[in-house]
């Protein structure tokens, strides 16, 4: 299923892992608009999840899950290995920021988390929020980590906007305000939180109890 889903967007699947695999666009073959197609596929991927379940939950006796990690930027492309084994592949610091990327997916609590550098490429018919601006291990710099929504609606950009305006006070060390914000958010809401914005509110509130001598809004992700 997923495989079919990278490859109606006309994505190359490199390898599998485990659980996971890795795709990747623009390589062979020239893709102007490579970002929006991996956007695509993610958002089919997830789309493809609640057929899934419907099958298997009688055997596993839970829900799938699946987060997926988007990155945009330069890589080396080619033919790897030896004789005896070889395969077709992208190498570099923008592949390696995307494995982190999708590690992040399930610590902020949303299926699909894309960079700034993919979000630049994309139009405005792609529904995104910023969550918060990370450093991840293995990247030389934070990067801004964005969720792409998987069933946007009027409702859903009330609230992205809201989430957004509450980001910006307590990256700017207004912490009060930030909490302010962000409450009406988690108020109406018991037991379908939107971890995003509980995440923001503890850590408003973290700086509330102890200021920080030096404060740092950049986001640790020390794991995968």
């Amino acid at each position: 299923v997923q495989t079919a889903a990278i490859r109606r967007f006309d994505g190359v699947v490199v390898d599998y892992y485990g659980d996971g695999l890795l795709a990747m666009w623009n390589a062979p073959a020239d893709q102007p608009d490579h970002a929006a197609r991996a956007c695509r596929a993610a958002l089919a991927l997830i789309d493809e999840l609640s057929s899934a379940n419907d099958k298997w939950r009688h055997v596993i006796r839970e829900n799938l899950a699946l987060g997926v990690g988007i990155n945009t930027g330069p890589a080396l492309v080619g033919n790897t290995g030896s004789r005896v084994k070889f395969k077709y592949g992208p190498m570099g610091p923008a592949v390696n920021l995307a494995n982190r990327v999708e590690g992040t997916s399930k610590q902020l609590g949303v299926p699909i988390v894309i960079t700034g550098a993919t979000r630049s490429k994309l139009d405005d018919s792609f529904d995104t929020r910023r969550l918060c601006r990370g450093r991840l291990i293995g990247a030389a710099e934070p990067v801004d980590l964005i969720e792409l929504a998987t069933h946007a609606s009027s409702e859903w950009n009330a609230r992205r906007d809201t989430f957004e305006a509450a980001l910006t006070q307590y990256e700017s060390g207004r912490w009060s305000e930030c909490c302010q914000t962000i409450y009406p958010l988690l108020a109406d809401n018991a037991g379908q939180y939107d971890v995003p914005s509980l995440s923001l509110l503890a850590r408003a509130v973290d700086c509330l109890k102890i200021a920080p001598k030096a404060f740092d809004p950049v986001v640790e992700f020390m794991h995968k």
